[in-house]
């Protein structure tokens, strides 16, 4: 398998559990505008990244799939975290929860969770919505592509 064979499927791999969150993330937008009145949609702003062209499709093509929650999804915008404060909050917020599940399993001494983690949880509850991936589950989704990738570039074949 030549290096860029190998950078090829790591891209892969990488960008499918991306559009995976993603798409559970935006799923999860238009849910929750179904409970507001029935003109709102879903509107997000999403850090921008290598995966924004991606992430944009992967929005547009969700508003089209048939299904109770497609007129929810509004629009889909990319900016910077500099330029958009709520982008620093989520950043945050995600560091703070890597930072627990580092102590939960052992990497860390701390026998509580760090205090800017348990004042943000406090005061987001009880309508703080956290959905967590185990990485083995999400590698179990994605390893048998990976795979069929790999088999099919490698030498002789």
């Amino acid at each position: 398998m030549t290096t860029a064979t190998i950078r090829d499927t790591k891209l892969y791999a990488k960008r499918a559990v991306f559009l995976h969150c993603f798409q559970t993330v935006a799923r999860g937008v238009a849910i929750e505008a179904k409970y507001e009145t029935p003109s709102e949609r879903a509107s997000a702003v999403f850090a921008e990244s290598e995966y924004s062209g991606r992430a944009r499709e992967l929005w547009t093509a969700l508003r089209m799939l048939p299904g109770e929650h497609r007129e929810r999804y509004g629009d889909i915008d990319f900016d910077s975290p500099r330029n958009q404060p709520g982008l620093q909050l989520a950043d945050w917020f995600a560091y703070e929860v890597h930072q627990e599940f580092k102590r939960l399993r052992g990497e860390k001494k701390q026998s509580r969770p760090r205090e800017p983690f348990n004042a943000f949880w406090e005061m987001c509850q009880p309508a703080l919505m956290v959905r967590c991936f185990n990485r083995r589950d999400l590698v179990a989704i994605y390893e048998p592509n990976v795979r069929e990738m790999r088999a099919r570039h490698r030498p002789g074949k």
